[in-house]
C-alpha cells in the first residue's frame, strides 16, 4: 500500500519549481534576452503554465488532485481576484501557446 503525499507538501514543491531562477544566459545570447527581469518572469509564468496543465491532467484522471490544484493556485495567484485577473490571463495564453 502506497502513501499518498499531502496536496499542500506537492503543490509547495512543484511552486518550487515554478519560482526557480532561469539558467544562465550564455556570453552573446539575443539582445531580446538582456532585459533579465522581464525574462525570468516570461519564463516562470510558463513553467507555471506547464505544471498546472499536467496537474489538471492529473487531476481529470483522479479528483484527489484537485487539492493540489487549488493550493498550487493559492501560491501562484495574489489573494484578491481583482489582483489577479490579468494574471491569469495570462496564465491561460501561456496554456494555449
Amino acid at each position: 500500500m502506497t502513501t499518498r503525499a499531502p496536496a499542500q507538501l506537492i503543490a509547495a514543491e512543484l511552486f518550487q519549481f515554478v519560482q526557480e531562477p532561469s539558467v544562465d544566459l550564455p556570453e552573446g545570447a539575443p539582445a531580446e534576452c538582456e532585459d533579465r527581469a522581464a525574462l525570468d518572469d516570461e519564463l516562470r509564468l510558463y513553467r507555471f503554465a506547464s505544471v498546472l496543465l499536467a496537474v489538471l491532467d492529473a487531476e481529470h484522471r483522479d479528483a484527489a488532485f484537485s487539492a493540489v490544484r487549488d493550493e498550487l493556485e493559492r501560491l501562484f495567484l495574489p489573494a484578491r481576484a481583482a489582483d489577479g485577473r490579468a494574471q491569469l490571463v495570462f496564465v491561460r495564453k501561456a496554456c494555449l501557446s
